[in-house]
């Protein structure tokens, strides 16, 4: 489980701090954490830096080059999750994940490569035993207007080979399509990020094989971005692309 170490809640000579610092370890052996560093008047105007702390027994199998990725990871769960208000949990959950993976490729690699993998290393593994059954997702949002969010909800789309589209403001949603354990994926992200209300309404699962199992939008395409006012235009789009009953459940 994971621990909190705070700092001392006041400076030298008793003066008052320039700022509040605590440690969230990751693991019970206190090997790696993240490291909170909060400017006075938090969370205006300025989010808390955040670093990779590595303890100092550590037994950790994490490279420094491991150290580097996950320090990466952290930059971008902040970058997608500080919109002015507390971010610290969003963050600390964000690293976990990151951290269960970065350790993860550091065991297996320390274990030595496995016969099952070729050129293509973890990720021709993966592929083997993955399925193709098609998912899709209408999630609803009760506002959408952070640029970071709105980025960070292409850029993911993009990765996961998502395609769909996204109706910004009040209320906010968005549509995607694509293998369905990336879809999982993509909403286990954008949960990660700081919502007011984020629901899934709708969803299809068509096993691997049915008639159903069929992308009927433009893979390619990735997730687009619509106008705060394109309500309709998203129906439209839904109904031409027989996804009209999908596209009614943000109305429930």
């Amino acid at each position: 489980g994971a621990g909190v170490r705070a700092t001392p809640p006041c400076g030298m000579g008793g003066r008052p701090p320039d700022e509040i610092a605590y440690t969230v370890w990751l693991t019970d052996d206190q090997a790696v954490g993240c490291r909170f560093q909060y400017p006075l008047g938090y969370p205006e105007p300025d989010p808390p830096t955040v670093t990779v702390a590595v303890g100092q027994t550590s037994t950790s199998s994490l490279t420094k080059a491991d150290i580097i990725e996950l320090t990466s990871a952290l930059q971008e769960v902040m970058a997608a999750t500080f919109d002015g208000t507390e971010c610290a949990l969003e963050v600390v959950m964000g690293a976990e994940a990151a951290f269960e993976s970065v350790n993860a490729q550091a065991m297996q690699a320390a274990e030595g490569p496995s016969h099952d993998l070729d050129d293509g290393g973890t990720t021709a593994l993966v592929n083997l035993t993955i399925s193709t059954d098609i998912g899709r997702r209408l999630i609803w949002a009760h506002h959408i207007k952070s640029g970071t969010k709105k980025k960070q909800i292409v850029a993911w789309a993009s990765e996961l080979k998502l395609s769909g589209y996204c109706k910004p403001g009040y209320p906010g949603i968005i549509l995607v399509e694509g293998f369905e354990h990336n879809v999982l994926e993509y909403f286990r992200r954008l949960r990660r990020l700081t919502w007011k209300a984020l629901v899934v309404k709708g969803e299809e699962m068509h096993a691997e094989g049915t008639a159903g199992a069929v992308r009927r939008l433009d893979s390619a395409a990735g997730v687009e971005l619509l106008g705060e006012e394109d309500m309709k235009t998203l129906g439209r789009i839904c109904k031409e692309k027989g996804l009209h009953e999908l596209f009614m459940t943000q109305m429930h």
